[in-house]
């Protein structure tokens, strides 16, 4: 997941699952101002991480006032 600050900015990341639930937040701080990108491990190996079964999943990426949602698909 790739996404672009223009300022310095206190960015959440979030995955949620079709029921709304959210099943990890990858990112949650400050971020400084330029090109970022995360790399989403939904094999579980994240500290109190459980697996992820194949799906459609929602990101939801805050970043001070703006919000963006993606639909995203994992396939294992």
């Amino acid at each position: 997941i790739e996404y672009t600050l223009t300022t310095p900015s206190i960015v959440q990341l979030e995955i949620y699952n079709t029921l709304g639930e959210i099943v990890a937040q990858p990112v949650n701080g400050s971020r400084a101002a330029g090109k970022h990108s995360v790399v989403f491990d939904a094999g579980g190996r994240a500290r109190h991480a459980v697996p992820l079964p194949s799906g459609v999943y929602i990101y939801r990426l805050t970043a001070g006032d703006k919000i963006v949602s993606r639909k995203m698909i994992l396939v294992r």
